[in-house]
């Protein structure tokens, strides 16, 4: 029994690093700040620190925590299960990206004893993310300067998604009149 539990450990272990995710527990009345030790590897945090910073001191991003001290203070107050997307600020000056997940356990007076979640490194989706709405921007400003329509489809409908205000020099439709729209029926009439 010993050694299967080893082997399930041993994969739950893998499975976090792969994932790049870490769950903590934080008991409600306690003041400690033991919950970091579980989230180290995702902070870039050296483990023999002795000043372990609070969760707002010097690790989530300064413009990020008062949404996040916020959705903390009202989950413990009013016993609601929260997930946030924020910065958190590395010991070399660096930035990452954190999604948390957490639920709330309840003591036998309702009260909140527990808040138990993952936490997830997003980096790379966050980077992603702002790397497609640059290009994004970059596409609509480029088609707004073209003398004709710049128009995008959805298939197998023929769905509008994207079209240039140049269509109205050519069709007499705002791009507004357009979104969504079959263009193939726009044409025919």
């Amino acid at each position: 029994a010993e050694d299967k539990l080893y082997k399930i450990n041993e994969k739950l272990s893998n499975t976090q690093k792969t994932a790049q995710i870490r769950c903590w527990e934080i008991e409600t009345r306690d003041a400690s700040n033991s919950w970091l030790q579980q989230v180290q590897p995702i902070l870039a945090m050296t483990p023999e620190k002795d000043d372990e910073p609070s969760i707002s001191g010097a690790i989530v991003h300064p413009l990020d925590w008062p949404q996040l001290e916020g959705l903390l203070t009202q989950s413990v107050s009013q016993g609601r299960n929260f997930d946030s997307e924020y910065r958190v600020t590395l010991e070399d000056g660096g930035e990452r990206w954190i999604y948390c997940k957490a639920m709330c356990h309840l003591d036998n007076n309702g009260v909140v004893s527990k808040l138990s979640g993952f936490t997830q490194d997003i980096t790379e989706l966050k980077l992603t993310e702002f790397g497609l709405k640059e290009g994004e921007t970059h596409f609509s400003e480029i088609s707004e300067l073209l003398p004709g329509a710049v128009y995008i489809a959805q298939l197998p409908d023929f769905k509008t998604v994207f079209i240039s205000s140049g269509i109205q020099n050519m069709l007499g439709y705002t791009a507004f009149d357009m979104f969504g729209g079959d263009f193939e029926q726009l044409l025919i009439e």
